[in-house]
């Protein structure tokens, strides 16, 4: 219910449209947990409700902006640090980066973030470490791999993915890139990669295809797909990527990436709200 608010008091629409966006996205709300739908599910039907209400494209395009300037400045001092470091080392710490860069989330309800605060959180993010820290793991299987297929998450915060896929390409490791295939709160888009400069950093960018969050891997598009089975390791960024894979069939590693910003995807993995996790998840068929 914040989030459906935070979206409505992102447009122009009048104070009567929000009520009747606010109404139905209540009414899509009870049917779908009456069904038992799983909450990315129901999220995605329930964005579409209120942009399609309200009129409005994307509504969070300023934030969107406003956290890839707020990253990009950030990004040489992020970098510098990854630098100072050699091994398995210089990989967490680029995944730990890449993880404060998570932060960046408008659509879990009870999370804030502060873009004037954000090298703050990367600083405090990279001294505490992660509470579940498989890069040793990802470490060796990057030395057998050809590729990694990694699936980005939020605008800015693609933009601290950047010294993560700088540290796997060192390895020799091609880096193929995906995004959401159109707007969805502010999760990033082509349109971020091209002003980010992430275009130039990684071998191949590709979309989920869909206004949604998170990923099915099971009808992507076809040059999506194609980058898929050519990769030997999935990345997989933020919560809404966990949740939609997580509990999918893989035939590839998959290790998620992100911070835990809810109650309810912290106790899937024993964590408290605030904590940062690199998890392997193992293949299966």
């Amino acid at each position: 219910m914040r989030v459906f608010l935070r979206v409505i008091e992102n447009t122009n629409a009048s104070d009567r449209t929000k009520m009747i966006a606010m109404t139905r996205a209540m009414r899509a709300l009870a049917e779908e947990i009456e069904n038992g739908a799983a909450p990315v599910d129901f999220s995605n039907r329930i964005f579409s409700i209120l942009y399609k209400t309200t009129g409005t494209a994307d509504p969070f395009v300023k934030i969107k902006k406003a956290s890839n300037r707020a990253a990009l400045s950030l990004l040489p001092k992020a970098w510098r640090a990854v630098q100072s470091k050699r091994g398995v080392s210089r990989l967490r710490t680029a995944a730990l980066v890449s993880a404060a860069g998570n932060e960046l989330d408008v659509s879990t309800g009870s999370h804030n973030f502060s873009l004037e605060r954000l090298w703050d959180r990367v600083s405090a993010t990279v001294g505490r470490g992660f509470e579940i820290d498989h890069s040793r793991l990802l470490s060796d299987e990057l030395r057998k791999a050809r590729s990694v297929f990694m699936i980005g998450d939020n605008a800015g915060e693609i933009v601290l993915d950047i010294p993560l896929i700088r540290v796997i390409k060192e390895r020799g490791v091609k880096v193929y890139y995906i995004v959401r295939g159109g707007p969805i709160a502010n999760d990033a888009t082509v349109e971020d990669v091209t002003e980010t400069g992430l275009r130039k950093e990684v071998d191949s960018i590709a979309t989920t295809g869909k206004k949604a969050f998170g990923m099915a891997l099971d009808g992507s598009p076809k040059d999506t797909a194609r980058l898929l089975s050519e990769s030997d390791i999935i990345v997989s960024k933020g919560q809404s990527n966990y949740e939609s894979l997580n509990w999918s069939p893989t035939s590839i590693p998959v290790y998620f990436l992100f911070k835990v910003k809810c109650r309810p995807i912290g106790a899937t993995i024993s964590m408290p709200v605030g904590a940062s996790v690199l998890i392997r998840k193992a293949s299966t068929s």
